[in-house]
């Protein structure tokens, strides 16, 4: 389990993440989202989702800058 601390709300964020990257993470208070990886998480996965995150992130800050 990982929590990250977000500027936005998490449920915009928690949007972003799911129609740009098609990934899942769950919130965690007003601005946290927590990352529940399986335990049966393959190397190759973990790179994968860290990297739809990463690209989450990117996405937020720009949809950020807009406004």
């Amino acid at each position: 389990l990982v929590g990250v601390k977000l500027v936005p709300n998490n449920r915009e964020f928690m949007a972003w993440a799911r129609d740009g990257q098609r990934l899942l993470v769950a919130g965690g208070g007003d601005n946290c989202v927590r990352i529940l990886p399986p335990l049966n998480l393959t190397l190759d996965e973990a790179q994968d989702a860290i990297r739809r995150f990463e690209a989450a992130c990117e996405d937020a800050r720009a949809k950020l800058a807009a406004t």
